[in-house]
């Protein structure tokens, strides 16, 4: 009952032939696409540090190395999936993860932890593989809407993850590994019996040189794009601001005030539940009533109010602010990302949406390499509040910049 109703909300006029963009089948892709990262973010200390003898450094490099890979392995996927469909690289993908988890479920070493998720990182197109289908399935005005409830299903992923920690890691901690290994097995039988190919020869790259492979290449040639390049840098600077309370919040809060695990974990789950709920509720809603460009706007507005409070919480410590922030924060980040997501994906061509997604995926990945060291460089040189204050200034100018892209993409006459 739910997804016929989900598929309603997207106001679908497609054939009957075209398959439904919301489906059970694409749902559950979506909320294992990165559950992965959702069920190692609780025990990576514990299997780094407590197993493997690694350090806090070496749980922070675990980070960088996935990010790394998703940025060298996201533009070439979408490129493959332009050329090869959606079902046989989406395929590929869930047997990479598999793959990847088994081995770390596995370990016995360090470097088997780094090399399963390099793994994952670089084969990692589940995500730009299934909004791909999206694009192919859902009509250019219901695509944004169809967006974010795909969006909230990845989410899903960061939810549930913690959950089957807490369940089984007290068993053994290789327990959540296998149990991500065994979904994205279910995935990939679901995948062969089930996915339909949803993009038709005819458009498809007609072929892919060693060259394109290059993932700087596939990224300058959208930058090159002017209907692209402000909604690639609105993008990154947002991942780079979003990722600080990630990666600095918790260290932030037990540093100055030391609060505890027990204290930092409500917020975290607080902006989990925030933003799926953003997703599936306010930016359905705010679609009936404004266009994209005016979303991505409002939500960079919220994201530098809510940066500039946890700026405010750093020399205060009040923590009534940093809920605020978190809510704020999430609102915020939920408009902009599925926006722009949207945005990018009606700025390029039907043969080009494996590409564009994989281009959405690696600015994400550069916005979580940098952001984190910016970020941390900034905390430690010039204040714990400066992190905020900055992200707080990069989005006012995130807000600029989608002004900047309304222009080339009214002349283009695809914004909505």
């Amino acid at each position: 009952m739910l997804i016929p109703m989900l598929n309603k909300l997207i106001k679908e006029e497609t054939p009957k032939r075209t398959p439904r963009p919301l489906t059970p089948f694409t749902l559950f892709i979506g909320s294992i696409s990165y559950l992965g990262v959702g069920v190692l973010n609780p025990i990576m200390p514990a299997l780094i540090e407590g197993r493997y003898g690694g350090t806090a450094f070496h749980v922070g490099l675990m980070y960088t190395t996935l990010a790394t890979a998703q940025f060298i392995g996201s533009p070439v996927i979408g490129l493959l999936s332009d050329r090869y469909g959606r079902r046989l690289v989406l395929m590929f993908s869930l047997l990479g993860a598999a793959i990847a988890y088994t081995l770390m479920g596995i370990g016995g070493a360090l470097w088997m932890m780094f090399a399963g998720w390099a793994i994952f990182g670089i084969a990692d197109g589940t995500a730009s593989s299934i909004f791909a289908y999206i694009a192919d399935t859902a009509t250019l005005k219901a695509r944004t809407r169809a967006f974010a409830f795909m969006s909230a299903a990845t989410g899903m992923g960061f939810t549930i993850g913690p959950i089957i920690s807490a369940r089984f890691a007290s068993i053994d901690l290789a327990i959540p590994l296998y149990i991500v290994a065994a979904t994205s097995v279910v995935g990939l039988v679901w995948a062969y019996w089930a996915m339909p190919e949803t993009f038709p020869d005819n458009p498809r790259v007609a072929r892919v040189s060693f060259r394109q492979l290059n993932p700087l290449s596939q990224l300058f040639v959208d930058w090159r794009n002017p209907h692209l390049r402000w909604l690639m840098l609105s993008f990154l600077l947002t991942t780079m601001t979003s990722i600080i309370t990630s990666s600095n919040l918790a260290a932030m809060t037990n540093d100055l005030f030391g609060w505890q695990p027990q204290q930092i974990a409500p917020i975290f789950i607080l902006m989990g539940v925030v933003e799926v709920l953003a997703q599936v509720s306010i930016v359905p809603v705010l679609l009936h009533f404004l266009r994209e460009i005016q979303i991505t706007s409002l939500g960079a507005i919220m994201l530098s109010i809510a940066f500039g409070l946890f700026g405010w919480f750093s020399l205060t410590g009040l923590p009534a602010l940093v809920y605020i922030a978190a809510i704020v924060a999430n609102i915020g980040t939920a408009l902009v990302e599925v926006s722009l997501q949207g945005l990018m994906s009606k700025a390029v061509a039907p043969e080009a949406q494996g590409r564009i997604q994989g281009t959405y995926r690696a600015t994400f990945a550069l916005g979580r390499i940098i952001g984190p060291l910016w970020a941390g460089w900034l905390y430690q040189e010039i204040s714990p509040a400066m992190p905020y204050w900055i992200g707080a200034g990069q989005m006012i100018l995130v807000s600029i910049l989608t002004w900047f892209a309304a222009s080339k993409l009214q002349h283009k006459g695809n914004a909505q």
